[in-house]
This record gives C-alpha cells, structure tokens and sequence, in this order.
C-alpha cells in the first residue's frame, strides 16, 4: 500500500492547487473596473528662496510651494479585497537640461475604515519641490496631476492616474534672492 509519506505528499499537493486556484479566483474577482472622481484646484503657487532644513544639500536655493484643495470620491476604489489606496499628488514641469519632470509633492493612505469621499480645503504639499538646477528661472508653466495605487488583500497592484490639470504659470522674481531666506520644513 501507500506510504505516510506518499500520502502526506498527495494530501499537501492536492491542498496546495486548491489554494493556487481560490486565490487566483480571489485576485480575478477583485480587479476594479470603475475609475474614481477627482477634482484638483491649485490655489497658490509661489516660489521663494530658502535653504533646505533635513537635507545633506543646505545650499541657499529656489522652492515651490503650493496650496491646493482636492475633492475625491474613492469609492469604486473599494471592494472586499481592497486593503488601502495610496494616492500622490504629481507636479510636472519640462526643464531644458533634465526634460520632463516629476516630482511627488503630497500623499495619503486611504484604508477602507476611512471615509472614502473627501474633500480637502487649502492643502499645502508635503514634500520639497526644488529645480536640479537650483533655480525655477527656466520653467514657466506646471501642471499638477494625481494619482492612485489600489494595493489588495491578494491579487495585484493596480495603479490609476487622474486627468492633468490645466497648466499654471510662474516666474521667478529678479528680486527673490535680495530677499530673507526661508529655512524650509523638509
């Protein structure tokens, strides 16, 4: 007859594939298919001059900041296997040395305990936005965007991105760097 053994072996393969199949259904049924509603409304962009207080580089140099507000419905984001969305705010700008560039500028985990329709008013960024080139002399025009990661119990990440907003320009006063420096908060 059969071993202990062999008969382990049968019992953990047959349970294994079971498994590999309830969780590749799990994965299948938890895909989203309808995209959330977001709106972005950049207030204020100003560019002062400061110098960075947490980073190796505390050269004295130009920086962006923002105020936004953000209207978003996430739940068609939300499902049984939804763990938690992680959503970005984006700025996109074009320099003539580096190209296009990206920068995160503001984040947030949504969990399915939180509320799921938010509206955010006079938001400032979280996050440094400074030029490679130290300077904001050549960007005129930005555009911000935001974007999501809905990350499942089982299954896989799916990434989502909202539509650009229209682009805010900007320049750089001849006058920034007479004026006082900033001591930045990141």
């Amino acid at each position: 007859m059969y071993s202990l053994y062999q008969r382990a072996n049968l019992i953990s393969a047959f349970a294994l594939s079971v498994l590999s199949v309830v969780l590749a259904l799990v994965a299948l049924t938890g895909l989203q298919v309808e995209r959330p509603v977001f709106s972005i409304d950049v207030k204020d962009v100003d560019i002062v001059y400061g110098r960075a207080r947490y980073h190796a580089d505390r050269r004295i140099q130009s920086y962006l900041e923002t105020t936004f507000d953000l209207d978003m419905d996430l739940e068609p984001l939300f499902n049984w296997n939804t763990k938690q969305v992680f959503l970005s705010l984006t700025a996109s700008y074009k320099s003539p040395k580096r190209g296009t560039n990206d920068v995160v500028i503001w984040d947030k985990i949504v969990r399915p305990t939180d509320q799921t329709s938010m509206i955010l008013h006079d938001v400032h960024h979280k996050y440094g936005l400074r030029e490679y080139t130290k300077s904001f002399a050549n960007i005129t025009s930005m555009d911000f965007r935001l974007e999501y990661n809905v990350m499942p119990y089982v299954g896989f990440l799916q990434r989502g991105v909202t539509l650009r907003s229209a682009p805010i320009t900007f320049e750089e006063s001849p006058t920034l760097k007479s004026s006082k420096v900033k001591l930045m908060p990141y």
